[in-house]
């Protein structure tokens, strides 16, 4: 449970069906809420942004998790102090609202995210698909997007398993971009 001092913006991303609200706890840290349409819940996303709406919001509760790095909190209910809609809102138990909720601006493409990604992805493959028949064909693009982004320690994995195609060299390139991308993850934005 999180006691909240401010609310900060709510937006909606109809592609994700995700709202999402920034709150701050009473030592002015910020957490982020975010919650995704359920069929089976089918109020919750419009119980959510009429209870940020109506305020003052004193406490959300839900479970949290920790994305790159930081808080996010999945809410279940929300209690308001004051005002017409005061009282607990049990979010997945809400009825259907109509209300329209802005976009969330869309997140641009991290460079480094996206050439770690398509690295890892390209290892899974492997995985599935054999280390052995593995050649340049298969992760020089791979590699080549590591390059871009100035990551040639992990683009010299992927060119060493191109010309050594073994399960050590595999495991090797594997452990680095994974935890590249894992502790790049965890950075907070600039």
């Amino acid at each position: 449970m999180v006691a909240v001092a401010e609310v900060g913006a709510v937006g909606y991303d109809p592609a994700a069906q995700r709202l999402e609200a920034v709150v701050h706890d009473l030592a002015g840290n910020a957490v982020r809420l975010s919650t995704e349409y359920a069929v089976h819940c089918p109020g919750r996303l419009d119980a959510l942004a009429g209870a940020l709406a109506a305020g003052p919001v004193t406490h959300v509760s839900g479970l949290l998790r920790q994305v790159a790095g930081r808080p996010v909190l999945d809410p279940l209910a929300v209690r308001v102090s004051s005002g017409r809609a005061s009282g607990l809102a049990h979010l997945d138990l809400s009825p259907v609202d109509t209300r329209h909720f802005d976009r969330l601006d869309p997140v641009p493409a991290d460079p480094v995210t996206t050439a770690l990604s398509e690295a890892r992805g390209t290892l899974a493959d492997l995985a599935r698909t054999g280390v052995e028949a593995a050649g340049p064909a298969d992760l020089g693009p791979a590699a080549a997007a590591l390059r871009r982004t100035g990551l040639r320690a992990a683009a010299g994995l992927l060119d060493a398993l191109a010309a050594d195609p073994t399960p050590a060299r595999w495991a090797d390139a594997a452990i680095h971009v994974l935890t590249a991308l894992d502790l790049h993850e965890e950075q907070p934005d600039a």
